[in-house]
């Protein structure tokens, strides 16, 4: 395994593993939120864009447009990140995805064995391993 951090200049520093696949070289620019998964990171730059590495089969799974993301979360085959007018939008593994993600206010999200955000609600979950919540 491998971690990375945004240090206090927003720059990532990243250790550990063998670097096989570059996960260990996160690219410059300065950055405001950043997740890893087993192969690959990705993170949100100042611009709000969000940018992954490593892995050369996972890291081209960043969601993109013109959308700008304060938040992003991934997992081995998924990335999604919470867009500035909150909706939740994601790129990677077609068929967890195809499930559409509710129409809330979101505020974060999180990746693992399924898809779940958090709105002012509560925390919701719509696809995956993970079963949805009963209010």
């Amino acid at each position: 395994g491998f971690s990375c951090a945004i240090d206090e200049d927003l720059h990532i520093a990243c250790w550990g593993g063998d670097n096989a696949h570059g996960e260990l070289d996160p690219p410059s620019g300065t950055f405001t939120s950043l997740a890893a998964s087993s192969y690959h990171a990705c993170a949100v730059g100042t611009n709000g864009a969000i940018t992954c590495w490593g892995h050369p089969s996972y890291r081209h799974k960043a969601p993109t447009g013109s959308s700008r993301f304060p938040r992003v979360s991934t997992n081995l085959e998924n990335t999604c990140g919470v867009t500035t007018d909150h909706r939740i939008e994601c790129a990677g593994n077609e068929s967890v995805l195809s499930t559409p993600v509710p129409d809330l206010n979101f505020q974060d999200v999180s990746i693992a064995r399924g898809l779940c955000g958090l709105t002012d609600r509560g925390v919701v979950c719509w696809a995956g391993l993970i079963r949805p919540l009963q209010e």
